[in-house]
């Protein structure tokens, strides 16, 4: 059958692929039951995985993208349905007309500060209904975040994320991801929780400021090292933004900035009135110049937005020997698998 004709679950017609990546492809397809334009996500899995996991894999995506469906929030991507077909997953979503935030960053280089502030806002109220509902994204990154054309900032593949993520596959010490946004506490292996997305958060939009990331390096080792023990080299902005990147970039998560901390520091900066109630939604459009790219984009969401690798990094931090080796080892039995 062809390509065009395919059509999941007796309901899904897909009808053309709108992005690709490590991590499978995004159809743009038509509900045939409801009559609606959807997005459809087919998952790939590592290569090499041994069965188990990859069953476990299976599984796991599906409870996670139903538990994720019961997230109502506009910068949350809405879960339609999930469909599993020859023991492969697909997350029917909505289609969003959008670019991603690592697109942005790519076209336009750095952004203002104002709107990357803005744009934290919306994702740091995503990240909290997220948090609240047990759920943790861990792989908060440009790419992950779209920028809808009516000014939502949306923050996506949180299911698919937090199933690969997952420490306790059985294959020992696998870890899905490019380190490039990841927290010094999921490098090593340790207990993540919130403070983990809040640190993702940091480098995204430390990433949308300066027009790359805080820490990188031209190999995943290189970078796994800068994001442990380099120091952070200040944001260019001055004021609560500088401060909201530096406080969410504590390589210490419990002296990383809360969301309850950072909120205020976003609202100065985005020249938003500041609330009384921590907890409550922004909701504030952004306005995103037109990219050159497809206005149907949805969900394309598997793209590594790397930066450019020709920006000094802060001065490194003294590491002794130990330390080195003992990243050797960590990097040795942790399988770093950075899904291009």
């Amino acid at each position: 059958m062809p390509a065009a004709e395919r059509v999941l679950a007796g309901r899904y017609r897909l009808i053309s692929v709108i992005g690709a990546g490590g991590m499978g492809e995004v159809w743009e397809a038509l509900d045939l039951t409801l009559q609606r334009p959807v997005a459809v996500k087919e998952v790939r899995l590592p290569a090499g995985l041994p069965d188990l996991d990859r069953d476990m894999l299976h599984k796991r995506m599906m409870r996670e993208a139903l538990l994720t469906a019961r997230l109502n929030h506009p910068g949350i991507i809405t879960i339609h349905d999930v469909v599993s077909i020859d023991g492969r997953p697909y997350i029917v979503m909505e289609l969003l007309p959008s670019h991603s935030l690592a697109e942005e960053i790519d076209l336009h280089g750095p952004l203002p500060a104002e709107k990357v502030a803005k744009i934290g806002l919306q994702l740091l109220d995503a990240l909290g209904v997220a948090h609240r509902s047990g759920i943790i994204h861990r792989d908060v990154k440009p790419s992950n975040v779209l920028l809808g054309d009516d000014g939502r900032v949306v923050l996506t593949d949180f299911g698919i994320a937090t199933s690969l993520s997952d420490g306790s596959l059985t294959t020992a010490g696998l870890v899905v991801g490019s380190p490039t946004y990841m927290s010094p506490e999921r490098l090593r292996g340790e207990g993540i929780g919130p403070a983990t997305d809040m640190w993702s958060l940091g480098a995204t939009l430390y990433a949308a400021l300066e027009g790359h990331p805080p820490f990188q390096a031209t190999s995943a080792l290189g970078t796994i090292t800068a994001v442990l023990v380099d120091e952070l080299r200040a944001p260019s902005s001055q004021g609560p933004l500088h401060d909201a990147l530096v406080g969410m970039l504590e390589k210490d998560p419990s002296q990383r900035s809360t969301q309850a901390q950072a909120r205020p520091l976003l609202q100065r900066a985005s020249g938003s009135a500041i609330s009384g109630s921590v907890g409550s939604d922004s909701h504030t459009a952004v306005e995103i110049p037109a990219a050159a790219v497809d206005p149907t984009s949805a969900v394309a969401a598997d793209w590594q937005h790397g930066g450019s690798t020709s920006h000094s990094r802060g001065r490194r931090s003294a590491m002794p020997l130990a330390m080195a080796l003992l990243l050797v080892a960590l990097v040795a039995v942790v399988g770093v698998v950075g899904w291009l």
